[in-house]
């Protein structure tokens, strides 16, 4: 079989375009706007966004209002992926009394109150996924990873995507709040070719990019199905120019289509296996 080489490290650095701040959007030095506005059922965020030119190959036949939907992020991603999918929000925890019995089992189990609150804000997150692909609420029979279903937790977040069946092999969804990420951190997930590249962006934007990549790292393994004894690190990344749309390879060779997005409070990523 034919190695396919990855491009970090070997296309010349003046090609290539990092991030010029640590929020910024892609090339734009602007984020998109993320807004938060609770669901009356679930609390579930509805997430708006701005300045559609900062991925124009993208977005330029979805929505041309200058706040954009939730279904305008998908639309992106769809077009970017070739994927119809659906994204689902959360900022607040669900009621525990809106639990069914299997959810109330495992949510016993937890023990730390920080971990419980994030759980019960993805169950917030996955039974509004789940009533838009019109599938019973009941959670507790979803192993990830999932060929048809991810889910994402970052400070008061949480973040889920799917698809209909049969559509991929596998799906990642992550989401990554603002926040530093140190060299010595980004060199536990990123390859060596990676992180050569990291380390000659601008100091200014290598935290915001290194972040970023984080995301995409993550997206990348739980969209694998197979990713048992994997490493984050193991997940190549074939270009350096434009990374925020591309291909991945995984370990063993299987090659995953990702796209990552800037939010104004974080970094959301989407890949997919088909």
């Amino acid at each position: 079989m034919v190695r396919e080489e990855s491009r970090f490290g070997v296309e010349p650095f003046a090609q290539c375009q990092p991030r010029r701040s640590f929020s910024s959007g892609p090339r734009t030095g602007t984020p998109y706007r993320i807004c938060l506005r609770p669901d009356s059922e679930v609390n579930s965020a509805d997430v708006a966004f701005t300045t559609p030119s900062s991925i124009p190959r993208l977005g330029r036949h979805c929505t041309n209002d200058s706040t954009r939907s939730l279904g305008d992020l998908e639309c992106i991603v769809s077009k970017a992926l070739s994927v119809e999918g659906k994204v689902a929000g959360a900022v607040s925890p669900i009621d525990k009394n809106e639990l069914w019995p299997g959810e109330v089992e495992l949510f016993q189990k937890l023990k730390s109150e920080i971990r419980r609150a994030d759980w019960l804000r993805g169950r917030t997150a996955l039974k509004s996924l789940f009533r838009r692909f019109q599938e019973r609420e009941d959670t507790s029979f979803i192993l990830f990873p999932n060929s048809r279903f991810s889910l994402s937790h970052s400070g008061n977040y949480a973040v889920a995507a799917g698809v209909d069946s049969g559509l991929v092999r596998g799906i990642g969804v992550d989401f990554q709040v603002f926040r530093p990420v140190s060299l010595s951190m980004a060199e536990k997930f990123l390859s060596e070719d990676e992180y050569s590249w990291l380390i000659r962006v601008n100091e200014l934007s290598r935290s915001g990019t290194a972040l970023q990549l984080w995301s995409i790292k993550e997206s990348l393994f739980k969209a694998n199905v197979e990713n048992h004894g994997t490493f984050l690190s193991q997940y190549r990344l074939m270009s350096s120019h434009d990374f925020e749309n591309g291909i991945a390879i995984a370990p063993g060779g299987r090659k995953i289509s990702y796209v990552s997005i800037s939010l104004e409070t974080g970094f959301f990523s989407l890949a997919v296996v088909k």
